[in-house]
């Protein structure tokens, strides 16, 4: 079934007022909206709107209330279905279902916004459920009749429906088609997002994965709500020449580039004679993806640089310095350097902030004046996703508060290893089994959760307990692999409304770092990976409305007013 789109929620609600009376009772009792546990929830019983004014009369009921009934032997009238990701395969837990009562307002234009659990959405919604770790929802005491409006949330991720008829004391599945997350703008709500590209990790090339249109990444010029911009990504190459086979570079380990093999007279020529063993040290001046390419009858453009993103109090240059690592200038090491110029950070534009690995910290473009501005916006309530090289956001410098929500080691490679779920708190619980559902994990004979993975790093030994550990190393005395904090820092739980989450697992690593988008996205048909359905999940999660993990979420109750 393809159902449409409502133009206008409340207009749908008020022609069903015509609904025949035998199908409607009049107000009485109110539903208490809570969970029942299974992942499932709705307005208790079949009860439908109203309540007592202070002479103990009851109040006629409105709208859709009007066709909530009550079955006989308990039954209840249910939608049900599946939540899926934007690309329709993937499940998806948490989300919010309901039936609105009255006009969905738009999300605000203003920017980011506090977003904490506990309050109703939009629209008035007087039946509620979310989704279990199998993306699978029930909603009951639905109203009978035509045409009966639906919402589907997760943050501010939203898609409206309208379900074109609701039997009486029955369930009514839907389409998979049509309890998928919207794939772009004319389909529904996404969030607005900022993405940096990089030089080891292109993120850019995952939310194509997740089913978003390719018309929905722009620059911030641009209408479409994924903003990319140009990650630096500054770095230098150990490289021994060898004559094996042919005459050639090739890259090795930074120790086999010491200063008594570089620092040497250069020898004449463009390469050296054909002997081997002759070291050099070649900067690179690349970034990551600069353009997107051309479509849809709009030209190609070129990404802003990151640094206009997070604001730079001054300009300045960053790149690899021969002198300031021990080494002579010359032909045997070459320095690189790209400036920059100062700029306002426009974080507080955006939704959620994703920062894609560089391949190095590159802590030139991001002064003092960039750290605090990104965590005011964390504050506020925005959403940050930091990948590897991004920990410097966190760890550095020594006076930085952030760096306190983690134990914080020496970068190093651990290579593709078996990583394993902690489900030591309700969410986790949920996230393993969501993995394994979406064949990305499997459960060992002692219960645990474990799931195959690749290209890790080691840069977190631990996390505070203001922190939340989701995937960690056991092989490696339990090494963070992906964890999380909310905001403001030391605050209260209800007085926290922003997020910002940390993974040492290159995500996207098998895409380019480089070039132009979406042709640096080479796997887009491969499906997605691993770490890539684990994202899935925790992108979501950063998402979604903040609350205590340790706690299952709960379904909002219906409004009755």
């Amino acid at each position: 079934m393809n159902y449409p789109r409502p133009l206008n929620p409340l207009l749908a609600a008020l022609v069903l007022f015509s609904v025949p009376v035998a199908l409607t009772v009049a107000c009485g009792s109110i539903g208490d909206g809570d969970s029942d546990g299974s992942g499932t929830s709705g307005s208790s019983g079949n009860t439908f709107g109203g309540d007592n004014d202070a002479s103990g009369s009851t109040r006629p009921c409105e709208g859709l209330e009007c066709q909530q009934v009550v079955c006989e032997n308990g039954g209840t009238t249910s939608l049900s279905g599946t939540v899926y990701a934007p690309n329709g395969t993937l499940p998806l837990y948490n989300a919010i279902v309901y039936v609105p009562n009255a006009p969905v307002e738009p999300f605000p234009t203003t920017g980011v916004t506090c977003d904490v659990c506990g309050t109703s959405p939009s629209g008035r919604p007087i039946a509620t459920a979310l989704t279990d770790p199998h993306g699978k929802f029930t909603l009951t005491n639905v109203p009978v009749g035509e045409n009966i409006p639906l919402v589907i949330q997760i943050g501010k991720w939203r898609r409206q429906i309208t379900v074109p008829s609701v039997a009486r004391c029955t369930d009514t599945p839907l389409a998979a088609v049509e309890t998928r997350l919207p794939r772009n703008q004319s389909e529904g709500d996404i969030p607005k997002v900022a993405l940096t590209t990089g030089g080891a990790d292109s993120l850019e090339c995952f939310f194509r994965k997740l089913g978003v249109d390719q018309s929905e990444f722009t620059t911030r010029e641009g209408t479409g709500r994924i903003h990319l911009y140009n990650g630096i990504r500054r770095d230098a190459r150990c490289q021994r020449w060898t004559t094996q086979g042919r005459d050639r570079w090739v890259n090795r380990d930074w120790d086999e580039c010491t200063a008594e093999r570089i620092n040497k007279a250069p020898w004449s020529g463009t390469n050296p004679p054909n002997a081997d063993n002759q070291y050099r040290i070649v900067a690179t001046n690349n970034d990551g993806v600069d353009t997107i390419k051309a479509f849809n009858g709009k030209p190609a453009a070129t990404l802003p640089p990151a640094t206009d993103l997070w604001g730079s109090t001054s300009g300045g240059s960053s790149g690899f310095s021969c002198a300031a690592n021990g080494f002579t200038e010359g032909k045997r090491c070459t320095s690189s350097s790209k400036t920059w110029q100062a700029t306002t950070n426009r974080l507080k534009d955006y939704d959620m902030v994703v920062l894609s690995c560089e391949g190095a910290e590159n802590n030139g473009t991001k002064d003092d004046g960039a750290r605090a501005a990104l965590r005011d916006y964390m504050s506020a309530g925005g959403r940050v996703f930091n990948s590897h090289f991004h920990y410097t956001w966190f760890k550095n410098p020594d006076n930085n508060p952030l760096q306190a929500t983690a134990t914080w080691v020496n970068n190093s490679d651990r290579g593709d290893r078996t990583t394993r779920i902690d489900t030591s708190f309700a969410k986790g619980q949920a996230f393993g089994e969501w993995l394994v559902a979406a064949d990305a994990a499997t459960v060992d004979g002692s219960g645990n959760t474990n799931s195959e993975m690749t290209q890790l790093r080691k840069n977190v030994s631990s996390v505070a307990s203001s922190s939340r550990r989701w995937i960690y190393e056991p092989g490696d005395n339990n090494a963070v692999k992906f964890y999380s904090f909310n905001m403001p820092l030391g605050s209260a739980a209800e007085a926290q409304c922003g997020r910002a989450v940390y993974t040492d697992i290159h995500v996207s690593s098998g895409d380019a770092s480089g070039g132009t988008f979406p042709d640096n996205c080479t796997t887009l048909q491969n499906g997605l990976s691993n770490q890539e359905k684990a994202l899935l999940f925790l992108m979501m999660d950063l998402s979604s409305c903040i609350q205590d993990d340790s706690a299952p979420p709960a379904a909002p109750p219906p409004v009755v007013k």
